[in-house]
């Protein structure tokens, strides 16, 4: 489990760069003290997947495909 914590700040930023490919499954984050989704970012240098049944809040970026929920 991974917790982001914005402090109390809504204007915190987090991003999450992988330089090859992003693959989320078995992963829980969970955003306290105002955290939110719309400032997570995951940006890979290939590929993106998401398993199925995996809560990953924010926005994917990637070079290549982003496959979600297989």
């Amino acid at each position: 489990e991974y917790v982001l914590d914005g402090k109390g700040k809504e204007g915190s930023i987090f991003i999450f760069r992988v330089d090859g490919s992003l693959n989320a499954k078995d992963v829980n984050i969970s955003l306290i003290n105002g955290a939110q989704a719309h400032n997570v970012f995951f940006v890979a240098g290939e590929s993106a997947t998401v398993a199925e049944n995996v809560d990953l809040p924010g926005s994917i970026f990637a070079r290549g495909s982003i496959t979600v929920g297989t």
